[in-house]
């Protein structure tokens, strides 16, 4: 960041905004209240990227401004001079700017009607994690600033704006006609500031609990999170009361980027979440958690990202382990997200990668650069591993003392590091020498490894030694299979299952194309509702080359836009012999429909320049989309035919029908 909160702070902000459909702009003002903590501080700085500031008022009172140190990672400096009668320590007063967003801000995604639900109304929503704030508006865009605010959003009359805030029932009674009042009266840094509009509904899960989604969609998600009110209240078991009054839960179109986004009273989901049968609500859970882990204790700075993910994981799979009554389930997932971790881990750049270590070393680098799930579960172990010390009774308990101790502001790993040994000194040698600095700063994989069997697993992993055994004819792995082998098996349990295939082929050898018809034939995995299987799946077949599944892959990745799916298919499909002509051509030709941050970091997978895209929608080295793929017969066609590939324009209810999902993130939100 480049703001100066140690010297001038923001501790309140007013936003005034209207929606244009038409240029994809925000316009209006954000005001901050702010006050001076260093006596004679001469200028107040804010973050901003790519927006059009017309005026800058203090107390009213129109003033100069200047812009300073730009970057591509950082955005613009924008500097304040302060007038000298308030420059005391202890001054109070207001800043406001009169701006525009770009119509290409980071934060921002406008979708056409065309890409909705009904087709009817154009839809807008916000993603500011990590520091995609400052091109939503001016601010101090560090996770270490914590401000409340109220904010009046103007939209066109068909429209419903939503916000991560309470409504404000006086100012609502006042409100004209597509006129919509916010207030949220705890302090959160500007990554939660969010906001989503379009054509909306709702449903009541509870008192305290609504979920809103677009019309033909929203029973659909209301079946999905229906269990909602009880994770929250497994969470309130292990944590303290939910502090924000409202949990509502918010299914958008499917270029959102992450599973989900834990902004404070309106969760953000994907309707890759929708896979009919409850499967995947694991990740409301996870942003459930964030309620406490995040939001309100926060990480101070982004190098210290853990402390928010690593937490949430572990609250998440403490929720859902009392939810379903059985540790086993914690286990399941943990053994899920250690593969996870591992393939991280190889992605960037093996046990030596610099971005393998839980603090982050960012050095004015993009945080989106460093995201992976190595935050989330590395975060997770180590936890795991400072709990089988102590013992999870008094591990609870200090979860509950730590969120007690730094709510409402933001934590470093040095601070959690020392409440830790001043609550648990002398517990036991092993406590007293532990090795903080291997802890926080070793690369690649934890150490020792946990051992996260369970029952759960064992069964999945003796189904995949059975078909690693099955000769490439694949009559020893058909003879016999069916759907009774994975009858009554969890989402989980069919991933671990998935993810030991995938281990073999890629440290052992592929599998032969027989083997994997058999085993759809007996499984129906290509026709899979389910996304988290559906993804791993179709890696598998990658893995061996199987001309079948491109098509599927290529309708898959057009058919949503989370970068925990599109990020790496489009990334096998590159490296394949036979898909990497499709990798870049699907991209390039699909581009527009990702939400920015997705839409940078494909283009980085692939080696392409986004500049340049726009320039041109064919490159002649690149074979077309509409490859002549050999199609396999599919033993389900009666049930489901491969994806139709018209990309966005596939309605939302379809999409989320054909490729339904699940976790990771950030948000990996997330």
């Amino acid at each position: 960041s480049y703001s100066n909160p140690s010297e001038i702070l923001s501790t309140v902000i007013h936003l005034d905004w209207t929606l244009d459909f038409d240029t994809k702009q925000i316009y209006g003002s954000v005001t901050h209240g702010v006050v001076v903590v260093i006596d004679g501080s001469d200028t107040v700085k804010f973050d901003s990227s790519s927006l059009t500031i017309s005026s800058v008022e203090i107390n009213s009172t129109k003033v100069g401004f200047k812009t300073g140190v730009t970057s591509t990672a950082l955005g613009t400096c924008i500097e304040v001079p302060i007038p000298e009668s308030l420059r005391a320590v202890g001054t109070e007063f207001e800043v406001k700017f009169n701006y525009s967003t770009s119509p290409t801000a980071s934060a921002v995604q406008w979708l056409s009607a065309k890409t909705t639900s009904s087709g009817k109304f154009p839809f807008v929503f916000t993603q500011c994690q990590a520091i995609h704030a400052r091109s939503l508006m001016p601010c101090q865009d560090t996770p270490g600033v914590k401000t409340t605010y109220t904010a009046t959003v103007r939209a066109p009359e068909w429209c419903v704006v939503l916000m991560s805030a309470l409504e404000d029932p006086i100012s609502k009674a006042k409100a004209k006609p597509g006129e919509f009042h916010w207030r949220q009266p705890v302090p959160i840094p500007a990554y939660l500031v969010a906001l989503a509009a379009g054509e909306l509904e709702s449903r009541e899960i509870s008192k305290r609990v609504k979920v809103w989604a677009e019309p033909s969609v929203v029973d659909k998600a209301a079946f999905e999170f229906s269990e909602t009110e009880e994770f929250l209240q497994a969470a309130e078991s292990l944590t303290c009361p939910y502090p924000w009054t409202r949990y509502d839960v918010l299914c958008l179109p499917p270029s959102f980027p992450y599973g989900g986004m834990e902004n404070p009273c309106l969760t953000f989901a994907t309707p890759t979440l929708l896979a009919g049968d409850k499967s995947l609500a694991d990740v409301i859970a996870h942003e459930i958690a964030h309620s406490w882990t995040g939001n309100l204790v926060t990480n101070c700075t982004w190098e210290h990202f853990w402390l928010n993910e690593g937490w949430t994981v572990w609250l998440e799979r403490k929720i859902m382990s009392r939810v379903k009554g059985d540790v086993a389930h914690l286990k399941l997932s943990a053994q899920i997200g250690w593969n996870h971790l591992r393939d991280s881990v190889a992605q960037l750049g093996g046990e030596t990668g610099r971005f393998t270590r839980l603090v982050w070393p960012l050095e004015g680098e993009d945080p989106d650069d460093a995201f992976s799930s190595v935050p989330y579960e590395k975060g997770f172990n180590l936890l795991w591993y400072l709990e089988s010390l102590v013992g999870t009774p008094a591990f609870e308990e200090f979860a509950k003392n730590y969120i007690d101790k730094f709510k409402f502001g933001g934590v470093s790993s040095g601070e959690f590091k020392d409440m830790f040994m001043s609550t648990f000194a002398g517990h036991s040698l092993r406590v007293d020498s532990l090795n903080w600095d291997e802890l926080f700063y070793s690369t690649g994989m934890p150490t020792p490894t946990p051992d996260f069997s369970n029952p759960l697993s064992d069964s999945a992993l003796r189904l995949a030694d059975r078909w690693i055994a099955t000769p490439k004819d694949g009559n020893a792995g058909a003879s016999g299979a069916g759907p009774t082998d994975i009858e009554g098996w969890s989402s989980q349990q069919k991933c671990v299952f998935l993810e030991k295939l995938i281990l073999h082929a890629q440290e052992v050898a592929p599998f032969s194309l027989a083997v994997l018809e058999a085993m759809d034939l007996a499984y129906g995995l290509t026709s899979s509702n389910n996304a988290e299987i559906k993804f791993r799946w179709q890696s598998l077949c990658l893995e061996s080359e199987a001309p079948w599944i491109v098509p599927h892959i290529v309708a898959f990745v057009k058919a949503q836009g989370r970068m925990k799916f599109v990020r790496p298919l489009y990334r096998a499909l590159h490296k394949s012999a036979v898909g990497c002509g499709m990798a870049k051509q699907t991209f390039i030709e699909n581009n527009e429909i990702y939400h920015p941050i997705a839409r940078k970091m494909v283009a980085a997978d692939l080696g392409l320049d986004l500049n340049e895209l726009g320039k041109t929608k064919q490159w002649k080295d690149i074979p077309p989309a509409s490859s002549s793929t050999p199609a396999r017969p599919n033993p389900n066609a009666t049930q489901s035919q491969p994806e139709d590939s018209m990309g966005w324009a596939v309605p939302v209810a379809v999409a989320a029908g054909v490729a339904a999902v699940a976790i990771l993130f950030l948000k990996f939100r997330r």
